[in-house]
């Protein structure tokens, strides 16, 4: 009799929750920004949705924008914004790279140290992205965009 396949994400639930997190915030993104006014609603805005996520939209999804969170104390961003992206390409290298490492570090170093060392590197990220922008007085809004987010923090 053969053996039931092992599943890639089998004894890595905490993987498995983060990327349906992410697709979900995707997705709410992309109908988010479908649904502003001026463009109709159609498939060249659904695509266009997917291209690039506008920053007012981002910014509604808690995209780490420096003034916001320092001056306004939005310090929610500083988490949030490990889980918005820019574009179907942004969000499709970052599941492909948690796919690709996060299971396999879970099951080594346990769910716990890998929920610490995702989170924490990402508030890290976000940290410095957000000291970044009020240095050099960035207007720019960031969105998981500095390497030290969650999953770059994994690798």
């Amino acid at each position: 009799m053969r053996a039931k396949p092992r599943s890639v994400f089998e004894d890595a639930p905490f993987m498995l929750a983060i990327i349906w997190i992410n697709i979900a915030v995707f997705v709410g993104e992309v109908v988010f920004a479908m649904m502003q006014p001026g463009d109709s609603v159609g498939p060249g805005h659904a695509l266009a949705a997917l291209i690039e996520i506008p920053p007012p939209v981002a910014m509604a999804f808690g995209a780490n924008y420096a003034s916001a969170t320092l001056y306004d104390g939005r310090i929610d961003t500083l988490i949030a914004s490990c889980f918005v992206h820019w574009s179907i390409l942004h969000i499709g290298f970052n599941l492909y790279a948690l796919r690709a490492i996060g299971p396999f570090l879970e099951r080594i170093v346990g769910t716990g140290r890998v929920s610490l060392l995702y989170v924490g590197s990402g508030i890290v990220g976000s940290m410095f992205s957000t000291l970044e922008g009020w240095a050099f007085q960035q207007e720019r809004v960031g969105a998981g965009r500095v390497p030290g987010d969650g999953d770059y923090g994994l690798v």
